[in-house]
């Protein structure tokens, strides 16, 4: 993939893959919302009513002349087609450059049902924060949209190198949002190597994180007692599995010791559909993909909680045949870039996936994006000052799928050109 470009300029590049090619055929350019149209053949060279050959003269004896073999006719090569996923990749990023705001962030929005009907735009960072992880480890990352990203964050932190729900403060010091475990670890994650961050702040902050683990060892996701009387309160700050994949992937960021959070972690996954009661993240494919966010950015040892998701998946809804028709399309790109991390790792080819890959491509839409879906889940406290009733909200926005479905597709690519080395065609 490459810079954002304009959707009317196609780079061509070369298939280096067999499965590649099994990808064309299955994605045949018919993807349904699909604006772009297929190659034009190349059309097979007219063919004429056959002619009767020159009489030869009579005062030349046959002996005498020389037979010249014609050459069979040799079809005109036809083009080589472009390769849809980068078309794919390219015209996600145009969009994604096209919906971000001058400040450097993208629009983020809220909903009480999962389908978004009636939005309403929200100031949390998260969402930018989202579509910047999903940007890491593609050509983007050093494209003048990530920088303006990376300056946006840097923006909205804090002096004490933490991260609050929403952006900017509120007005009274009642109100003022309480930095959360959450934020502050994808934003630290994002801003090392690119923000000078000394480490006696990283030790103020590890600190900070310190004062609010819980006995079994996990993260509480609210510090400085938020949910005592302020803004949101998700189920009254119990420890959430995928906030602690993101704490995860920041300490191993900075080097920071990480072993008994591991140990945590493995435990919180022994009970039963726990993937069901954790806060924030509810689902499967959110949680392999977090957990191969962490081993991304720095922390094996989350390949096998990454495993042990993804098999549990495969055991409970993903037996249905059809399940890459049922999930949305921020948890089914969240699969693909999970998956192909973990097929990756095992240097398996992973066949199956390629279908997976064509029904998230059939979700494109005419501007390169794909439709929102939620992706983070929050309730609304009830007691904090001048709040909204009790309700569950979920959060999103188009550009944050479609930055799932970037990533997915560069991750996805990047298993193609790998399978003959894991001895598959």
């Amino acid at each position: 993939m490459t810079q954002p470009v304009d959707d009317d300029v196609n780079a061509e590049r070369p298939f280096r893959s067999a499965g590649l090619w099994l990808v064309l055929l299955a994605l045949g350019w018919g993807c349904g919302s699909d604006s772009s149209a297929p190659p034009e053949e190349t059309p097979p060279p007219a063919v004429s009513e056959e002619q009767p050959a020159e009489p030869v003269a009579e005062e030349v004896a046959p002996a005498e002349v020389a037979e010249v073999p014609v050459p069979a006719a040799v079809p005109a090569p036809a083009p080589r087609p472009d390769n849809p996923i980068d078309i794919f990749a390219d015209k996600a990023a145009s969009y994604l450059a096209s919906e971000q705001a001058e400040d450097g962030s993208w629009p983020y929005f809220q909903s009480r049902t999962a389908d978004f009907a009636e939005p309403e735009e929200s100031g949390d960072v998260l969402g930018t924060m989202t579509i910047l992880i999903n940007l890491t480890e593609t050509d983007l990352e050093a494209s003048p949209m990530f920088e303006r990203g990376v300056a946006y964050l840097v923006s909205q932190m804090a002096e004490s190198r933490t991260w609050a729900l929403a952006a900017g403060e509120a007005s009274s010091e009642a109100l003022r949002p309480e930095p959360d475990a959450d934020r502050t670890s994808l934003g630290l994650t994002l801003l090392a190597g690119r923000f000078t961050i000394e480490p006696r702040e990283v030790e103020e902050v590890r600190s900070l994180f310190g004062r609010h683990v819980t006995s079994e060892g996990l993260y509480r996701t609210y510090f400085d007692g938020f949910y005592a009387g302020k803004g949101f309160v998700p189920h009254e700050n119990h420890p959430s599995i995928g906030v602690n994949l993101n704490v995860l992937g920041f300490f191993a960021r900075f080097g920071l010791d990480r072993a008994s959070l591991v140990e945590a972690l493995e435990g919180a996954v022994g009970r039963e559909r726990y993937w069901e009661e954790t806060p924030f993240y509810r689902s499967l494919p959110l949680l392999a993909y977090l957990a191969s966010n962490a081993v991304e950015h720095g922390a094996p040892e989350a390949e096998g909680l990454l495993r042990r998701f993804v098999a549990d998946f495969a055991a409970t809804a993903g037996q249905d045949k059809a399940f890459a028709e049922k999930l949305p399309s921020a948890e089914l790109a969240a699969y693909v870039k999970a998956r192909s991390r973990l097929c990756l790792l095992e240097q398996s080819p992973c066949r199956d996936l390629d279908m997976v890959v064509f029904e998230l491509s059939k979700r494109r839409k005419h501007d390169g994006s794909w439709p929102i879906a939620p992706f983070y889940e929050h309730d609304v406290n009830p007691r904090a000052p001048a709040s909204r009733e009790a309700a569950h909200y979920y959060g999103g926005s188009p550009a944050e799928t479609t930055s799932f479905a970037l990533k997915a597709l560069v991750l996805y690519r990047k298993l193609l050109v790998e399978r003959p080395a894991f001895g598959a065609p």
